[in-house]
């Protein structure tokens, strides 16, 4: 069975693969993938060049954001329904707890790879000079763990919130978190 974590003080409706969390801002849907799912994400990348992650376009990586990249294509056997369904579940949940305006836009979606003392420092996902303009903008970031958490050590993922301080993500295979983009978060270094 799916489950899912939502902001508290929202009840899930019949239906919903929804449950309630004490965390607030967070959705979480436990074993929402599975191994088939996952591995055509990855088979959507192998002949994808990584890049380095970087803050923005021009800057110089001084270990901020400190993660391979690959964009999973949308042409490969598969991935279109493997992204609809990640599309689906958002705006479901977007519509019922943020109403965030979201139609039309999605970025592709990054893989990120993490090795020995890679990390991500603190950081939100929204562009704050952005604001109040044309420009697109990201409302919601979603992490979907792709690997078994047996099989590395660190790498604990974990947001932050002023009222309680950091919180850990579910580190389950094929679980996805997501929350409003401005909520600042992390990945500690892989050991």
């Amino acid at each position: 069975m799916t489950e899912v974590t939502i902001p508290k003080n929202r009840m899930a409706q019949k239906g919903e693969p929804f449950t309630i969390t004490k965390i607030p801002q967070l959705v979480h849907v436990q074993e929402f993938l599975d191994d088939a799912e996952i591995k055509i994400l990855f088979d959507s990348v192998k002949d994808v060049e990584k890049t380095e992650g970087r803050i923005t376009v021009n800057d110089k990586n001084d270990g901020y954001r400190d993660v391979g990249i690959q964009v999973v294509g949308h042409d490969k056997d598969g991935v279109a329904d493997v992204v609809m369904k990640i599309r689906k579940t958002i705006e479901h949940a977007n519509n019922r707890f943020w109403n965030f305006s979201i139609k039309g836009i999605m970025e592709d979606i990054q893989l990120l790879t993490y090795k020995k003392n890679q990390q991500y420092k603190l950081h939100s996902d929204i562009l704050w000079d952005y604001l109040n303009s044309e420009h697109p903008n990201r409302k919601l970031t979603f992490i979907l763990q792709l690997s078994d958490e047996k099989s590395y050590e660190g790498g604990k993922v974990v947001l932050h919130n002023d009222e309680m301080g950091e919180m850990t993500i579910d580190r389950k295979k094929g679980s996805l978190v997501f929350f409003p983009a401005f909520i600042p978060h992390k990945v500690y270094p892989i050991k």
